[in-house]
């Protein structure tokens, strides 16, 4: 049914929309197309932006290439410096070493006893504990006379 309905009915009309029209003409000189123009560029400024990206990409390389090398440089010479301070850290222990062995012989008691002969000491006899008398205390001077002990006539023998 709605075919049928369709058929029959005719389709709606769609209004279009008129632009108002001047009653003027445009000069030649103020064509509507000329103002609206974008500006190009010359094709050589194309050509000019890619060289220009081109350059800059080049110059980069050229620097991150000589950063490089810089840093490698370094890196060089701060193992170089590494090296000659292990090489030197390892003269000195074997410096030491030596120096150990030597103070080893020389503190030895053979040497010492050898050392003492040739400088005219004696060999030490045995060594013995030696019992010390008791200590007396000294006797006062005689310008003091002493508390406990009465003074003695000069004339009387004791003595």
């Amino acid at each position: 049914m709605t075919a049928v309905r369709a058929l029959a009915e005719p389709a709606p009309r769609v209004q279009r929309r008129r632009r108002p029209t001047s009653s003027t003409r445009p000069l030649s000189q103020e064509s509507a197309g000329s103002r609206h123009r974008r500006a190009r560029k010359p094709a050589d400024a194309h050509q000019s932006s890619w060289r220009n990206l081109m350059v800059g990409c080049v110059v980069g390389l050229f620097v991150a290439l000589g950063l490089t090398v810089f840093v490698q440089g370094e890196r060089i010479q701060a193992q170089r410096q590494a090296d000659d301070l292990a090489a030197s850290i390892e003269r000195a222990q074997i410096q030491q070493r030596e120096l150990r062995v030597d103070l080893a012989h020389a503190a030895s008691p053979e040497r010492v006893m050898s050392a003492a002969r040739a400088a005219g000491m004696v060999d030490p006899g045995p060594v013995a504990a030696v019992a010390s008398a008791p200590v007396v205390a000294p006797a006062p001077l005689p310008s003091e006379p002493s508390p406990s002990v009465p003074p003695t006539p000069a004339g009387s023998g004791i003595g």
